[in-house]
């Protein structure tokens, strides 16, 4: 009889647990400091759209209605976020994993700052247990979602709160 060695599986409501001799803890309250947001963003990019080529369109197709639409501060932001993952979307074949080391956090460490070489100690670690895919994937998709939600809300409300900007209906008026 062969004896299979198989992934530990961590169930997803997992709020600690140990991997390679280090103590790591799950922060699901959505909350990073602004350093950990920006590679947040760059990291959920790479997520979006090194997955998908429709991602991408859909992204475009995004910024094409708010352009549209006279709302600047959204074609502005999704046109930032576009150029940021279009730049470098190659640079991470893993990027869920690499969302998961900026939420999920080794006992004592400093959550105000972030680097390459701390989030590639941290997978190696889980690599190292043998830590199931699937935690890490389902926890990056739900965190995603999480912050994808409160954007959306700020985004809207400072939308909201901007005048309707319709530069072809002005030049017309202007004509006239």
């Amino acid at each position: 009889m062969t004896n299979i060695i198989t992934p530990v599986d961590l169930e997803l409501t997992t709020s600690t647990f140990v991997a390679d001799g280090h103590t790591y803890h799950v922060n699901r309250n959505g909350r990073l400091s602004v350093e950990r947001d920006r590679w947040l963003e760059k990291f959920g990019l790479f997520a979006l759209l090194g997955r998908q080529s429709s991602a991408f369109l859909t992204e475009l197709n995004r910024l094409y209605q708010a352009i549209n639409a006279g709302k600047l501060a959204d074609a502005a932001v999704l046109t930032d976020n576009l150029m940021k993952g279009a730049a470098d979307l190659g640079a991470k074949s893993s990027p869920l994993y690499y969302i998961c080391t900026l939420f999920i956090n080794e006992e004592g460490e400093d959550t105000r700052h972030y680097t390459l070489e701390l989030g590639e100690q941290k997978i190696k670690h889980w690599e190292t247990a043998g830590i199931s895919a699937f935690f890490f994937k389902k926890l990056a998709l739900d965190y995603l979602q999480i912050t994808e939600e409160l954007w959306s809300k700020t985004i809207q409300s400072i939308s909201l709160n901007l005048p309707s900007l319709n530069p072809l209906s002005e030049l017309s008026e202007l004509e006239s």
